[in-house]
């Protein structure tokens, strides 16, 4: 294997949090990690080689995208495709990501903007709000989490936003924002049926 990413869910089995929660195969190979892992330095020592049916577990590398990147991509990308397509067509329309400075949000915020979505993300102001600036040459609107959410996209977006994806705080208050007709996707949970009544998919 040349390059591999590391996500959130790998960190968590490292960690022992899924212990008694999910069946574990053995071999179990861990990856190791420095004492404190940053977004930046995660490092994997150790790695194993797994069978894969071609069918369901195969993509090509496309033309152009080095192995680095392409190795990066894996559940986040995969995760943010997904959750962008949900929202249908976005060109011309308000997208607000929620969680844009992780994994799957940094790779949605580029997504949606260049599917012609006037996006806003949410981040913590200073350098969060600048790394998710920075993901495109697009215009992206970054409002502040730990501040009300609420107030900030109304000042925005007065009738609300066409389409909310959900990768980090409160559903309920996200799908508020959301205009009639609008849609919502989450990669966190299933809205209730109360919660989708007036966000349906276009």
């Amino acid at each position: 294997m040349a390059a591999s990413s590391v996500n959130g869910f790998g960190l968590g089995t490292v960690a022992g949090y899924l212990h008694g929660m999910m069946e574990h195969r053995f071999p179990l190979i861990r990856a190791r990690t420095p004492p404190a892992p940053s977004r930046q330095s995660v490092r994997v020592s150790r790695a194993q080689y797994v069978a894969v049916p071609a069918a369901i577990g195969i993509a090509h590398r496309p033309d152009g995208v080095l192995v680095r990147d392409a190795g990066a991509l894996g559940l986040a990308g995969t995760a943010a495709f997904g959750g962008v397509a949900l929202l249908g067509p976005l060109e011309g329309r308000t997208v607000l990501i929620s969680g844009a400075t992780g994994g799957v949000g940094a790779i949605a915020v580029r997504l949606a903007a260049a599917r012609g979505a006037r996006v806003i993300a949410t981040a913590m102001s200073g350098s969060e709000s600048g790394f998710v600036s920075a993901l495109t040459d697009a215009e992206v609107t970054v409002i502040d989490y730990t501040q009300d959410v609420t107030a900030q996209v109304r000042a925005i977006a007065p009738d609300g936003v066409d389409a909310v994806l959900h990768l980090a705080g409160d559903l309920a208050e996200l799908t508020a924002l959301t205009r009639d007709g609008g849609a919502v996707a989450s990669a966190l949970t299933v809205p209730e049926a109360s919660e989708t009544a007036s966000c349906r998919p276009p």
